[in-house]
């Protein structure tokens, strides 16, 4: 530690304040990160107290090695004195209290005798228990021959006058840095540009030559302004405080600052070469604050790429906000569109995760100009997969498409893979969604047999997760269940060989939407919490609850739904996704039914299968049919419990439709029986399941056993299963009677 507490037993003086001893922090650090801290009565009162906080990693890191001790003192008569202080929810404990005279961090700092009493106290004074300030005034009083060599110890030369030392602590220092040379005080502003931590070989690069440079370095060490860090692989530095950085920053000029941002951020490109994506950040960060700020674009969209492999989407959008700040802020040129247009396309990726709709539509409106000024067919195609992923979320499901078929027909043109692996996988999801599978079955693998021909490892992974998962959707929705299953379990062991929360999200749901429409119903609200629950990002999360509130509201878990629900649909209707928001009023209506608001309920329902109707949205309008049909079943056969309550308070329902509950649900149940799309297949077990027991109850016996046996038949390749086993139940209740 670079400096020692003395702690020296006394009879307290008469004017000792317990509560001002509970206030006052100290802080004794080691200059690489480590430090002791802690209040001078010795409680601990703050989270970042500790008697030994190492720096593990170094220097940033921070772990508790010692949090405090309970001193106790025994005397040679046995007798034991208590010296600890704890804090209980009763009182306020301070053992130590009447024994504390002196709480000093000055003499440690040099070797030799103690300062005199009258020189200690003012340095305390002026730096007011701050250990660095303390440390700052002593090199200063060492530097300005204020304190001299006296043998073995240190002497004031003269009598001390509080007004020689500035009153701050970055006074201080700036004092110190202003009485260097020219030479090292040129140097220590240099490094103070590159940052807290420097490399001698940038530093060298920056300052024009090593044969001065090592020789200032060394002086500015034994000033105790800066620290090696590490010899080995480089030589660097380490400014002793942020504060000793940041006061040399600031004495520079801002023109000077700027031209020297330059010359680090064009060193680091020298001399990084291949790596200067590990580095991006602090590329960029140069050219930022250099007088050619436009350098700086192309290394903070990589520095958003890295961001978002790492889920730090709140930090993706700082860098892509500052390149598209600077790009606004230069002289129109070709060049200047084209790496707008990259920023844009490059930024959706992140407004996706994020659910940022809003911002990405609006982007897509501000610049739709620069796909006719910028001649790069990539870059264009990229822009329409784009479009078709909001085209689809809208429910615009023509625009969509179309925009989905320019990007494919660029991507061949241009032969780009990345154009093409995206165009089908947002293709492959708008045919999906409009209920037309088999379309997008196919597209989606087109997309994942492109995967290997992708460059960048996030457009591979994002392809490969999100076609991937289109892909099971697509092999359910056609009653490929055994193909369906297997990708499933192929996203699951992605997810678990590359730690991927975003693969694990789509994993568990792909499983959960297997058993749910085929009949586990508790197998699919647990893997859609699952699923829920492992996404990270807020798409993710915000795609998968409309699903989870369906699957709790199927079994009759109302107030689970409804809490899903709410805040589902708060979210989506702010950020405008029509399609999510749809799929949540779905639920909402479910629960209406559920809590017995019949009229409501039912009202809703009816209002959704309009909605997808006009909208052309085959697979929610064919759900919400489904829905509706089951509904009225339960209804005609006495599962779903009304209350008298209820009953009084829906009067117009009761008469006009409960009445002809059954009638109405056979005629539903059956027209999705005879006329169900090929490519909504999966909704097939639900329908025959519930079809057979409605039959059941209307003694239509041979018809029953004709539906429960397409329900099981649709189960049979995959062997046993809750949905198997409920059907050969209700196929069992038929053959006994």
């Amino acid at each position: 530690m670079s400096g020692a507490a003395a702690v020296r037993p006394v009879t307290p003086p008469a004017d000792a304040d317990p509560a001002r001893q509970v206030q006052r922090e100290w802080l004794v650090t080691n200059g690489i990160g480590g430090y002791a801290s802690g209040t001078v009565s010795g409680l601990v009162t703050r989270r970042y107290h500790g008697w030994l906080v190492a720096a593990l990693p170094n220097p940033l890191g921070r772990v508790v090695m010692l949090t405090h001790l309970s001193e106790q003192l025994r005397l040679p008569g046995g007798r034991r004195v208590e010296l600890r202080a704890e804090e209980t929810e009763a009182r306020l404990e301070l053992h130590g209290d009447p024994y504390l005279a002196e709480f000093s961090l000055v003499d440690g700092l040099l070797d030799g005798p103690e300062l005199p009493v009258a020189l200690r106290e003012a340095i305390l004074a002026r730096a007011d228990g701050n250990p660095f300030f303390v440390e700052e005034i002593v090199n200063s009083l060492i530097e300005n021959r204020g304190l001299v060599r006296n043998g073995d110890g240190w002497v004031p030369a003269q009598q001390f006058d509080t007004t020689s030392v500035p009153t701050t602590i970055r006074g201080v220092i700036a004092a110190r840095i202003d009485r260097l040379e020219a030479e090292r005080r040129r140097i220590i502003q240099e490094a103070s540009v590159i940052g807290r931590e420097f490399l001698f070989t940038i530093l060298s690069q920056v300052s024009g030559g090593e044969a001065t440079l090592e020789e200032g370095l060394m002086e500015l060490e034994s000033a105790d302004l800066i620290r090696k860090r590490n010899v080995d692989p480089d030589l660097e530095y380490l400014f002793k405080h942020a504060l000793t950085q940041e006061v040399a920053y600031q004495g520079l000029l801002r023109r000077k600052r700027q031209e020297l941002h330059g010359r680090v951020a064009q060193a680091m490109e020298r001399l990084l070469g291949d790596r200067h994506r590990e580095y991006a950040e602090s590329i960029a960060y140069h050219f930022q604050n250099s007088d050619t700020p436009a350098c700086a674009v192309p290394y903070l969209v990589i520095a958003g790429k890295k961001a978002i492999e790492r889920y730090a989407l709140a930090e993706a959008e700082t860098y892509y906000q500052s390149a598209y700040d600077i790009l606004l802020e230069q002289a129109e040129s070709s060049e200047g569109d084209r790496s707008l247009l990259e920023v844009i396309v490059e930024w959706a990726l992140l407004q996706y995760y994020t659910a940022d709709f809003p911002a990405m539509k609006r982007l897509m409106k501000e610049h739709s100009d620069l796909l006719a000024r910028v001649p790069e067919p990539e870059l264009c195609g990229m822009w329409l997969t784009w479009h078709c992923f909001v085209g689809y979320c809208m429910i615009e499901l023509e625009e969509s498409l179309a925009a989905s078929d320019r990007a494919i027909e660029i991507g061949e043109e241009c032969g780009s893979a990345r154009v093409l692996a995206y165009a089908y996988t947002q293709r492959g999801w708008a045919f999906g969604i409009s209920g037309r599978s088999s379309g997008g079955l196919a597209a989606n693998e087109k997309a994942l047999a492109l995967v290997g021909q992708l460059d960048d490892d996030r457009d591979a992974r994002y392809v490969r997760l999100k076609a991937g998962c289109g892909g099971v959707f697509g092999r359910l929705s056609i009653g490929d269940l055994i193909k369906a299953r297997a990708q499933a379990q192929e996203l699951m062991d992605f997810a678990a060989t590359s730690g991927s929360a975003r693969a694990l999200a789509f994993a568990y749901w792909s499983s959960a939407g297997i058993s749910y429409f085929t009949g586990d119903v508790a197998r699919a609200i647990k893997d859609a919490e699952r699923a829920r629950d492992a996404a990270v990002d807020p798409f993710y999360k915000s795609f998968i609850e409309p699903f989870v509130g369906l699957f709790l509201a199927s079994a009759g878990q109302y107030a689970a739904s409804k809490a899903v629900t709410d805040s589902g649909l708060r979210f989506t209707e702010d950020r405008g996704i029509f399609s999510l928001t749809l799929q949540h009023r779905l639920s909402e209506a479910l629960v209406l039914l559920g809590e017995g608001e019949l009229s409501r309920g039912m009202d809703q329902l009816e209002e959704i299968k309009r909605e997808a109707h006009e909208l052309d949205w085959g697979w929610l309008h064919t759900v919400a049919r489904l829905n509706e049909a089951v509904v009225y079943a339960r209804i005609a056969s006495g599962e779903a419990k009304t209350s008298i309550g209820a009953m009084a308070r829906n009067l117009s329902f009761v008469i006009g439709r409960a009445r002809g509950a059954s009638r109405t649900a056979r005629e539903a149940l059956a027209s999705l029986s005879e006329d169900l799309s090929p490519d909504l297949e999966s909704l097939r077990f639900i329908i025959e399941f519930e079809f057979a027991k409605l039959l059941i109850k209307r003694k239509e016996r041979d018809e029953a056993r004709r539906h429960v046996q397409k329900a099981i038949a649709f189960l049979q390749p995959l062997g046993d299963s809750v949905g198997m086993r409920n059907a050969r139940a209700l196929l069992a209740t038929l053959d006994a009677r």
